[in-house]
């Protein structure tokens, strides 16, 4: 087969598994393979491919039209146009988070060398992307699940922060009195906010991410009550919460923020104009 005929055939196994995105994705799984991009494809789409190599292409096909993510198949995926090492176990990186980032960056911005802890760190998508803006920032990255831990530390030493990344393994439910002691100029997080019930009905692709990274209790909002609460009284007097939310939650995480206190709550719209970002001030 050629090269051309390889790369149509993976593309039509994904359109008749009912994938959106089948070209798009087939092509990623292709240049990954075969190191050729769409251009040379079109240049030397009638060499032969080599069958091998073929071969692991349509293995990646086919798990890719199973419902497996396509970020965990390469292997890599980009946030704010920098790389991240993701895999199975770990939240994928999402553009929705970028608000988050660049809004609690621009809050504390004028704090010189910010200390700053991320709840449920994840892969270290919040805690590398303010870093990368907040040059002298001093971030402390807690998270529980041994896998995210695993791709957290690969991801900061990508992006040689160790230095001023920290990371802690902790449940946010139960190790916050190991904090006491300590004082943090801005708390950012990305928690799990999808109420227990809607889990079942999330698109297959959403369904292989792990369910410790999604599952945010009965109504969605069960990490926003233990951060405002338990959390908020290591924040400095002044100090930032900043928190990405799910759709329509914004009327109740406010209210939360309310009810423990904070001052000057604000909602952060995306470009879409849904807001994503609830930011209060101790």
């Amino acid at each position: 087969m050629t090269l051309r005929e390889v790369y149509f055939k993976g593309k039509k196994i994904l359109e008749i598994s009912g994938n959106e995105s089948f070209s798009f994705d087939a092509m990623c799984i292709f240049e990954l393979c075969f190191n050729v991009n769409k251009i040379n494809l079109v240049i030397n789409g009638n060499r032969i491919a080599d069958e091998d190599v073929s071969r692991t292409f349509f293995k990646l096909i086919k798990r890719r039209a199973s419902g497996e993510p396509l970020q965990y198949i390469l292997g890599k995926w980009q946030f704010m146009g920098l790389d991240f090492y993701v895999g199975e176990g770990v939240l994928i990186p999402r553009d929705d988070t970028e608000v988050l980032v660049r809004e609690a960056a621009k809050k504390i911005k004028n704090i010189k060398k910010p200390n700053i802890l991320d709840l449920c760190a994840g892969s270290g998508t919040v805690s590398i992307g303010i870093k990368s803006i907040i040059k002298d920032a001093i971030i402390t990255s807690v998270e529980l699940s041994e896998r995210a831990i695993f791709y957290l530390k690969r991801n900061i030493s990508l992006h040689d922060m160790n230095k001023d990344i920290f990371v802690k393994k902790a449940d946010i439910f139960e190790n916050y009195v190991e904090f006491k002691n300590c004082e943090f100029d801005a708390i950012v997080s990305n928690p799990p906010y999808i109420p227990s019930r809607d889990i079942k009905n999330l698109q297959i692709e959403v369904k292989n991410e792990p369910i410790i990274a999604l599952d945010g209790g009965l109504d969605g909002l069960d990490f926003y009550r233990i951060i405002t609460k338990k959390w908020k009284k290591i924040l400095k007097p002044g100090g930032l919460l900043a928190v990405e939310i799910g759709i329509n939650q914004e009327q109740n995480v406010c209210e939360l923020f309310y009810l423990q206190g904070f001052k000057n709550i604000e909602k952060i719209n995306d470009i879409n104009d849904i807001c994503r970002v609830v930011i209060g001030f101790k």
